[in-house]
């Protein structure tokens, strides 16, 4: 018998843009908290992040996402399109109404979580609460440069401190992440813990890999036996794609490159089509299935720039990887028993191209890279991860009642 069955589940996200069916973490451990649990949903704001990033806004509404999930848009605008800044009574009255036993909010930046305070207190005290941040050193901006951003941040920490009474855990990404929010958000250091980005196993076809890699390469009209390398994102000047396709250009015949993503800026998109030949294949935005069979297809992939959540997935998909270094990403679930290889940070194309040449030369990277991806990094998967967020923190909870 599933235990987990008659679990209410909720996850809150009010700090920023939701995307639908995206394969973001919190989009991702919804699906599979779905496959265990009684009934879970996601609370959000009513701005929409679509597909190239673009931001729109909606009205109020309750409706399902393709993984059966339920989502509820709160409005967090005014007439004058200015966002409130205290919502929390409408987060409260979805509280009271859905009723969750286990809460997930992710992010650690607003006040309007105080409803989750008062609805633990008031309704539901056996209610599990974890929260986590994806803020590190690389995107938090720690400078206070006026008296109203110092404001916020005193508020923002006694905050925070507070809330820790009712947080069972509260996760980083990596180290670096956990010291942003104890250094900076008034995070309790003894309920944090480390709940890294990972993949969804359910989209990553190991089981038709010879079919899926041959009728990719036939479908882009790539050698069977070429030496595919694959990058993709939001395409800017911080993810390095240009002086990415310089060095490409200038391997041997035998190695392609697949870039998925768009473009940030017209202007460098045309720098980059400008520089391609006709071994670097640009084909556009790509749904999350087609990203994993690009994964597939390929023999490395290349992140020489800025941090991306697709550098987990690619690990996972079993490739060999090229990523650059940031103080960030330090502990970070990438480079694990020598699957890839990390540049400097102030890489140049020298540095770029042995870091290719080599893993193009060295068959063990890929024995090593498939090896990880068949074996430790299946505990990165958000099917494993969504069970183990709610038995973990069940029984730190049995333990407190201990005491």
């Amino acid at each position: 018998m599933n235990l987990l069955q008659n679990i209410n589940v909720m996850h809150i996200l009010l700090d920023s843009p939701f995307m639908d069916d995206s394969s973001y973490q919190e989009t991702c451990l919804a699906k599979y908290h779905n496959r265990l649990c009684k009934n879970v949903c996601i609370l959000t704001v009513n701005e929409v992040l679509k597909k190239g990033g673009k931001v729109e806004t909606c009205g109020e509404k309750t409706y399902t996402n393709k993984d059966g999930v339920k989502i509820i848009r709160i409005n967090v605008w005014d007439k004058k399109k200015k966002r409130k800044l205290f919502f929390a009574r409408k987060v409260y009255s979805v509280l009271k109404n859905e009723r969750p036993d286990f809460i997930m909010m992710h992010g650690v930046g607003g006040i309007n979580t105080l409803a989750i305070a008062i609805y633990k207190r008031k309704v539901k005290k056996n209610c599990i609460v974890i929260a986590d941040s994806h803020a590190t050193s690389m995107n938090y901006q720690e400078k206070i440069t006026n008296l109203r951003t110092l404001i916020y941040r005193i508020i923002l920490n006694f905050h925070n401190h507070y809330m820790c009474h009712f947080f069972s855990r509260v996760y980083g990404i990596t180290p670096n992440a956990i010291e942003v929010m104890v250094k900076n958000m008034g995070i309790v250091r003894k309920k944090t813990d480390i709940l890294s980005l990972g993949y969804d196993e359910e989209l990553i076809d190991f089981g038709h890999y010879d079919e899926v890699r041959a009728s990719m390469r036939k479908k882009l009209q790539i050698p069977q036996s070429a030496f595919v390398i694959v990058h993709g994102g939001k395409l800017d000047t911080g993810k390095r794609t240009l002086e990415l396709v310089r060095c490409v250009k200038g391997l041997p015949n035998n190695i392609y490159m697949v870039i998925f993503g768009d473009f940030k800026d017209l202007e460098y998109e045309k720098l980059v089509f400008k520089e391609r030949d006709e071994r670097i294949i640009l084909v556009g935005m790509l749904e999350q299935k087609e990203i994993y069979n690009m994964y597939l297809m390929s023999d490395m992939a290349a992140f020489p720039g800025t941090p991306s959540c697709l550098r987990q997935e690619a690990v996972a998909a079993g490739i060999p990887i090229i990523i650059s270094y940031d103080k960030s990403d330090e502990g970070i679930n990438l480079l694990i028993n020598q699957n890839g290889i990390c540049l400097s940070q102030e890489w140049n194309t020298e540095e770029l191209t042995s870091a290719i040449i080599k893993i193009y030369g060295d068959v063990l990277y890929k024995e090593r890279a498939w090896d990880l991806s068949q074996g430790f990094y299946k505990q990165f998967s958000y099917k494993k991860q969504a069970e183990m967020l709610i038995y973990e923190n069940m029984r730190i909870k049995k333990e407190k009642k201990k005491i």
